[in-house]
């Protein structure tokens, strides 16, 4: 009799999961996921940085990635000029 309800809750679970499963959204086809640990390299001093921790100026529509604030600053300095 403990087996049958074990046996009910078991499928009961694993039906659960295969709804959740089929009613859960997926991702648009042809879109790719960022990924956290993407390296961008520094255009100022030449260092590679996380993208998620990056500074980053957008110029001519072209995003450029800088490893701190003063990298971000000196490529300005250096772009007036």
């Amino acid at each position: 009799m403990i087996l049958r309800y074990i046996i009910f809750i078991l499928l009961g679970l694993l039906l659960y999961h295969l709804i959740k499963r089929l009613l859960r959204p997926s991702e648009p086809k042809g879109r790719v996921r960022e990924d956290a640990s993407e390296m961008v390299l520094d255009q100022h001093c030449g260092r590679y940085v996380l993208k998620r921790d990056a500074f980053w100026l957008d110029r001519n529509g072209e995003n450029l990635y800088f490893c701190s604030e003063e990298c971000l600053q000196g490529y300005r300095r250096k772009a007036g000029k």
